[in-house]
């Protein structure tokens, strides 16, 4: 059996993905957790790993068990984290700012709805009387029934 590198693990079963982009897909900042779920995708038999096509897993002299391929691919995104950790983050922060954005409700203007109260603009009477007639209240408790 010739042993492997992380890094002929990552070629083997990640293919030419980018490290960042592969910890972004699963949605998880924990290499082990992304490595577990991708070699859950790419499917296995008995344990044993798919290389592409089961004749290609069958025909290479050794298969290579989940186990043994998620810390491959673990060891691997932990030897180059310094390469994907800063990307991740960047795109960690651009997707909350979109979050954020996206769910904050526009603010509408109602100033048009509000009345305008100057010093003298509006006597306390006329002042009453808007309240009652727009929110059938007053400052001074509910309207009275009737009127």
């Amino acid at each position: 059996m010739a042993s492997m590198t992380p890094n002929d693990f990552w070629n083997e079963y990640a293919g030419a993905m980018n490290p960042a982009d592969f910890i972004l897909q699963f949605q998880s900042r924990n290499p082990r957790r992304c490595a577990e779920h991708h070699v859950r995708a790419i499917g296995s038999f008995l344990g044993i790993v798919h290389r592409g096509s089961w004749t290609k897993t069958f025909a290479a002299e050794y298969q290579h068990l989940r186990e043994e391929v998620i810390c491959g691919i673990t060891a691997h995104l932990e030897a180059c984290r310094d390469s994907w950790e800063e990307a991740v983050r960047n795109a960690d922060s651009a997707a909350s700012r979109t979050v954020i954005e996206d769910e904050t409700p526009p603010v509408e203007d109602a100033s048009e709805d509000l009345p305008v109260v100057e010093q003298g603009a509006m006597s306390d009477e006329e002042l009453e009387q808007y309240y009652r007639e727009e929110f059938g209240a007053s400052d001074r408790g509910p309207a009275p029934e009737g009127g």
